[in-house]
C-alpha cells in the first residue's frame, strides 16, 4: 500500500493533481460490517477514497458501491 501511495503521489504531481498524505483506515477484518463502519466514519469532505480489498468479495464490493456512490 505504501509503495502504491508513493507512486500515486509521484505521478499525479506533474499532472497538476495534488494529494495530501492519506489517512489510513485498517478494518482488521474482512467482514462487511467492519467496512460499513469504516466507510461511514469518513469525513463528508473526503473527495478521493481508495479501498483495497483482501479478496474479490461481491458483498464487500456491493457495500462500497452503495455507501460511496449511491447513499
Amino acid at each position: 500500500v505504501d509503495n502504491f501511495i508513493n507512486i500515486l503521489l509521484e505521478v499525479s504531481a506533474p499532472l497538476g493533481i495534488e494529494f495530501t498524505e492519506p489517512d489510513y483506515i485498517d478494518t482488521r477484518s474482512d467482514q462487511v460490517d467492519s467496512y460499513r463502519r469504516a466507510l461511514l466514519s469518513l469525513p463528508p469532505t473526503a473527495k478521493f477514497v481508495l479501498v483495497i480489498l483482501p479478496s474479490d468479495s461481491k458483498p464487500l464490493y456491493d457495500l462500497i458501491k452503495q455507501v460511496l456512490c449511491l447513499d
